[in-house]
């Protein structure tokens, strides 16, 4: 009777052969060619059994191998096995290894950071804005057999291929898909969420620079009363102005320069800065400048056309310089002493041959009336009530000192 050998391949969960009927076909070993197998770890898995040999396994040998050598690259590769039994008859099984890549490659945006992949775009945007002013321009796309990808790797961009999905007239939150593949079909996405809201933030209008007369008493927040912010969407906005930081409180009565720092923010979370500079002044004809061209000035005193050019050379607005005095207009000196807004025009030319022109409001004011009028509270009224007695206090202090002197010698005296 003739011997039989058969050689049978052994399955594993990693390891598949295409083929079962071994003598007569190939078998088909697919090989992930970024971790390949040795050509002895693929004969591990076959096994030679002859009906009257038994187990010839440990027999088997290679014939050919075309696979080694080529483990690392992409294609197939055969490797004959042969087994002969003790009668000399031989049996010889071809296994295709199929060398590929499995893993798929990786995809992030550059340069972008935020661990969510929230994007937020403005509403009513167009798909066009969006991808130019918007979204990370570059992509990290990396596969671990071909290195990094360009971005020709991209199959799928539901933004492009899928813009009906995103209602951009619409707040809300939009998942978005980036489907990358390798020249192997090995596919892989990235997740990310359009947030449509409102971007614009809102506008503080106010003043840049105020200059204040040390002896001058207002409230610790006056200066809000002279800031408005308003809202694309959500309006006046002007209550809800908040102090970041205020280096001229305390300091109302002392000469020197101080920072306020003012915010707002509206629903969608947009905020903006503005910063405000005091500047303190011992010597000064106005109350108040503001922007160096509105005055607050006192109803007792009527300001010459001297003493304009002095403040604003106090002020650094014009250069220490000789001027030739011209009013243009103003309604201002016949009024000096009624409370109410006024305005000088006027031009200097200088002794150094320069010209300029000045347009400056005046708010008169009562001298014993605190220019701000803002219904403060009773904490706000008691704030202000201190400061003012402070600074009073200051100003008479030796007044009281000597007035207690006398008094305390008069009752020694009398006793």
């Amino acid at each position: 009777m003739k011997k039989l050998i058969t050689l049978i391949a052994l399955f594993t969960l990693t390891i598949l052969f295409a083929q079962s009927s071994f003598a007569s076909e190939n078998l088909v070993y697919f090989n992930d060619v970024e971790n390949p197998s040795t050509v002895e770890e693929i004969q591990a898995h076959l096994t030679a059994n002859d009906d009257l040999d038994g187990d010839l396994t440990d027999t088997i040998t290679i014939v050919t191998d075309n696979y080694t050598g080529n483990e690392t690259i992409i294609g197939q590769f055969d490797i004959t096995f042969s087994v002969t039994d003790s009668n000399g008859q031989t049996t010889n099984q071809i296994v295709v290894v199929d060398n590929r890549d499995i893993l798929p490659p990786t995809v992030e945006f550059a340069d972008f950071d935020s661990n969510s992949n929230i994007i937020r775009v403005p509403l009513n945007a167009t798909i066009a804005e969006i991808q130019a002013d918007f979204l990370p321009q570059n992509f990290h796309i990396i596969d671990s057999f071909e290195g990094t990808l360009t971005e020709s790797a991209i199959v799928y961009d539901s933004l492009i291929d899928d813009p009906t999905a995103i209602d951009l007239t619409v707040k809300g939150d939009y998942p978005q898909i980036i489907r990358v593949s390798d020249s192997s079909g090995n596919t892989a996405e990235l997740e990310y969420t359009l947030r449509v809201q409102d971007l614009t933030v809102p506008v503080i209008t106010g003043p840049a620079e105020i200059i204040k007369k040390d002896e001058y008493i207002l409230s610790s927040n006056f200066f809000l009363s002279y800031f408005e912010a308003t809202d694309n969407l959500d309006g006046d906005l002007t209550s809800s102005i908040s102090v970041e930081s205020n280096e001229y409180l305390g300091n109302a009565d002392e000469v020197g320069t101080y920072q306020v720092v003012l915010s707002v923010q509206d629903t969608d979370g947009n905020k903006v800065y503005h910063t405000l500079t005091i500047k303190v002044k011992s010597t000064m004809f106005a109350y108040l400048i503001i922007d160096q061209y509105k005055w607050i000035v006192p109803n007792d005193t009527v300001l010459t056309d001297e003493q304009f050019v002095q403040e604003l050379k106090r002020i650094s607005d014009l250069p220490d310089d000789n001027f030739v005095f011209t009013s243009v207009s103003d309604t201002y000196t016949a009024n000096a002493d009624a409370n109410g807004s006024y305005e000088k025009v006027f031009t200097l030319a200088s002794g150094s041959g320069s010209n300029y022109s000045r347009d400056i409001t005046l708010s008169v004011v009562d001298p014993n009336i605190n220019v701000i009028e803002d219904d403060p509270t009773f904490f706000e009224n008691a704030s202000d009530i201190a400061t003012g007695a402070w600074v009073l206090f200051k100003k008479i202090w030796w007044i009281l000192g000597l007035t207690f002197l006398v008094g305390f010698g008069i009752y020694q005296n009398k006793k």
